[in-house]
């Protein structure tokens, strides 16, 4: 029977992020109107709800979210 290593150390725990919210790609900066005071949502980001007006089929439509506060000073939508 052969001798077993001397330890055997589990592998490191797998680490995931959060999934990603949704990808744009880039393109005209927009801007919103905030709708909400800053709150820190439940990741650690300052977050707050905001509102802007987009264009659908050619029909101007409102359009409502939410945008965290990144490390580098820039928002981006949460949702």
């Amino acid at each position: 029977m052969p001798t077993p290593p001397p330890y055997y150390g589990p592998p490191p725990a797998a680490v995931y992020g959060p999934p990603a919210s949704a990808y744009v790609s880039p393109g005209p900066t927009v801007s919103a109107t905030p709708v909400s005071p800053p709150y820190r949502a439940a990741n650690g980001l300052m977050c707050r709800k905001y509102q802007s007006t987009v264009s659908v089929n050619g029909k101007s439509q409102n359009r409502y979210g939410t945008a965290c506060l990144q490390p580098d000073g820039s928002w981006r939508i949460a949702n």
